[in-house]
């Protein structure tokens, strides 16, 4: 108790002392009885560390600097453009406009660091005119693709004027921009094909887009040609561009190495790279395609398959056929599919003698279709040349296993406005989304009594109207209207 009752003596003493202390500080700078003079005004501002005592000549020096740029703005009004995000290693278009002018101004515009440093500096330069537009260029720097902020300051002055400021100009400004890594660009090799025999030239060329989509006229440092074993095989430097693009060639030796060779460019730190494939081939004489429906109805008992084998030039091939058709399953095991075949047994085809194309027909009763399971259908056919004995595999799937031949939609609106015809179209699609044209819809709205036919377009669309005159007075507004296809 004795410890809190000291405590609050403390206080009370220090309050009194306090009270006493400000009223000996307004009877000094009021009517003090020691003197009559008033005592010279400091301001002072204190820190735990250090105090900072503003003098009248400091708050001259302000009030001159002032005073200085309201006189300069009565003869000059100006504005500065520049870019409010600028990118190292480019050049900007920085512009100052003058509104007002009266005589000469000159001026310069710097760009400083954090640190007050001065980035770049245009110099002093005269405007006698309404605009001054140059270049800022600003060196190259790593910033790892960061923005940091930067100072933009500009000092004017008038041409000749005497009552300067400590930087000897009339007006200094400062303004923050953002100072960004490069802009993204990116550089494309192209080869003139993706395949090449021993001895044949390989033509390639690389072109670089900045971020504009605009060409870079910029000069590769180096284009290289590796071989499959990483040995450098040729190899161009400072190789400049025409119009942002670049041609090179490189010729095959006889005997090369067989595989995947590599066209590796670059420019500074940027990197872009390209593969081409050396090998022995021959392009095959003819083709071999597979044509069957795109869907298949649970009800089908029999579909056909059209197996047709042709040359580069159109001309049929004459030709064996071997062809075998299995039904896939698709089953899930705690979510991961895994394919299956419904039917171990394969249905399995041979035509001999096929001038061109070869039909044959599957009997999908003698596969297990599961509606349910089904994933598709694989046919795997070989057609061999009776000429050469030349040989070509193909394989094809037919998907979806439809329980009905047609889908069928309503499109219309979802509120009727009473007194007016009720219109809406349906739409009419096979299972795999093809439109169907010229089937018979018919429409029966069971609330209306009304019974309607229509027949689908080419688009695949049957549109309908019920005119107002079937659609009661007494249809309320919240009755809904029901219609069946």
């Amino acid at each position: 108790m004795s410890f809190l009752t000291c405590g609050l003596l403390l206080v009370l003493v220090s309050l009194i002392h306090s009270e006493a202390a400000v009223a000996q500080v307004t009877d000094s700078v009021g009517n003090s009885p020691a003197t009559n003079s008033v005592p010279k005004l400091t301001t002072t501002t204190e820190t735990p560390s250090s105090t900072t005592t503003e003098t009248p000549s400091t708050i001259t020096t302000e009030r001159s600097d002032v005073v200085r740029e309201r006189l300069f703005n009565e003869k000059f009004s100006y504005l500065l453009a520049i870019p409010k995000l600028v990118y190292v290693g480019s050049s900007e278009k920085l512009c100052l406009l003058l509104k007002k002018r009266s005589g000469i101004l000159e001026f310069r515009v710097s760009l400083l660091f954090s640190n007050g440093s001065d980035y770049w500096q245009s110099g002093v330069r005269q405007l006698d005119g309404t605009k001054d537009c140059f270049l800022m260029k600003l060196p190259d720097s790593e910033l790892d693709n960061r923005q940091v902020l930067v100072t933009v300051r500009i000092q004017l002055r008038r041409h000749g004027h005497q009552d300067l400021n400590e930087d000897g100009y009339e007006v200094t400004k400062s303004k923050l921009v953002s100072l960004q890594a490069q802009k993204v660009r990116q550089t494309f090799i192209q080869t003139d094909k993706p395949i090449y025999k021993p001895g044949q030239i390989v033509r390639f060329r690389a072109l670089t887009l900045n971020d504009e989509l605009k060409t870079v006229n910029q000069a590769f440092d180096l284009v290289v040609i590796e071989s499959v074993s990483r040995q450098r095989i040729n190899e161009w430097k400072n190789v400049a561009t025409q119009d942002g693009l670049i041609d090179l060639e490189h010729e095959l030796p006889d005997e090369p190495q067989l595989g995947v060779y590599t066209i590796k460019a670059w420019r500074g730190n940027e990197l872009a790279q390209q593969t081409f494939r050396v090998d022995e081939f021959v392009l095959p004489r003819f083709e071999v395609s597979i044509n069957g429906p795109s869907y298949l109805l649970i009800s089908d008992t029999e579909i056909n398959v059209s197996i047709c084998g042709s040359y580069t030039h159109g001309q049929p091939v004459l030709g064996n056929l071997q062809a075998n058709v299995t039904a896939k399953n698709r089953f899930y095991y705690w979510r991961r599919p895994i394919q299956k075949e419904l039917d171990p047994s394969e249905l399995t085809f041979s035509l001999s003698n096929v001038d061109g194309c070869g039909v044959i027909k599957v009997n999908l009763t003698t596969l297990t279709l599961d509606y349910s399971q089904f994933s598709r259908l694989e046919v795997n056919a070989i057609f061999t040349e009776i000429a050469t004995g030349e040989t070509i595999r193909k394989q094809e799937t037919f998907g979806q296993l439809a329980r009905s031949p047609l889908n069928l939609s309503f499109f219309t609106d979802r509120y009727y406005k009473p007194g007016l015809p009720f219109f809406g179209r349906i739409s009419v699609t096979a299972p795999d989304q093809s439109p169907r044209e010229g089937e018979n819809v018919e429409i029966s709205c069971v609330s209306l009594n009304v019974t309607i036919k229509v027949t689908s377009g080419s688009d695949g669309f049957a549109k309908f109207v019920i005119p107002a005159e079937k659609i009661p007075a007494t249809f309320s507004q919240s009755a809904s209207l029901s219609c069946t296809i």
